[in-house]
């Protein structure tokens, strides 16, 4: 399966599946946050649904972060708020800035504590 993180999907030991998310070397540990904590709502959201025909056809898998950077191929997207970039990253290589174009950063701190998970 394709998404942002490039998940890959893998079956464990059990025969359960899962998906390996890599997070990309570009971005913040705050933005990775973020995403994992908007993958916890939509965990939350799916275990409270009441369509008991689509959870039967619909495959459910366990997610398995790894921290190995991205796989060969993913570009960073241009455009993003400057705060989900990784700083160190972006400063590495001037050309990057310029390629991107950062927006201004919004406030990824705020946006987290406003989801409130837990």
């Amino acid at each position: 399966m394709e998404y942002m993180s490039d998940e890959e999907t893998d079956r464990d030991v059990a025969g359960v599946p899962y998906l390996a998310v890599r997070a990309p070397v570009f971005r913040t540990s705050l933005a990775t946050d973020l995403f994992n904590a908007l993958d916890e709502l939509a965990d939350k959201y799916d275990e409270y649904q009441i369509d008991l025909l689509q959870k039967k056809h619909a495959p459910k898998y366990e997610r398995h972060r790894v921290e190995d950077g991205m796989p060969s191929g993913q570009r960073p997207l241009p455009f993003l708020p400057r705060d989900c970039y990784d700083t160190k990253w972006l400063e590495e290589d001037p050309v990057r800035e310029k390629v991107l174009q950062p927006a201004p950063a919004m406030d990824l701190e705020l946006l987290l504590e406003g989801l409130n998970i837990n």
